[in-house]
């Protein structure tokens, strides 16, 4: 089910930072999607740490190896997040990023994170070059 909610949030994330032109809005959702995105990869872990192996479906599957993958793409997902802000704030003001870049590099980080945790997840080793 945690899997499930994850991978929701990724791709709703990222169909409402194409949709949503204000740029704090979508460095706040990208943000508020990378915590929940953390808190998600946290409850894998631990459903993976009192069950073993989590599976979900036919294609989708997690082990404790997959629950330390996405417990590392979780943190580093939030951390980016975050510090693309900031980071984008000083190269907007510099002039050296567009604001439309900034959007861009937020759906594409989305669309990365996404494409990550699908490879983790999957079960066959076709569905995870599918997904890649």
């Amino acid at each position: 089910m945690y899997l499930t909610l994850l991978l929701a949030t990724l791709v709703i994330t990222i169909v409402l930072l194409v949709l949503i032109k204000n740029r704090r809005v979508i460095e706040t959702l990208a943000v508020f999607s990378g915590a929940v995105m953390l808190v998600y990869s946290f409850l894998i872990a631990l459903t993976v740490a009192e069950v073993g192996v989590y599976s979900f479906s036919f294609f989708l599957s997690v082990d404790a190896l997959g629950a330390i993958i996405i417990l590392i793409i979780g943190t580093m997902g939030f951390a980016t997040a975050i510090y693309s802000v900031a980071y984008f704030n000083q190269e907007t003001k510099k002039g050296i990023v567009g604001r439309t870049r900034v959007k861009q590099y937020f759906v594409l980080l989305y669309v990365f994170l996404t494409a990550m945790y699908l490879a983790t997840t999957a079960s066959s080793p076709i569905f995870a070059w599918i997904s890649i």
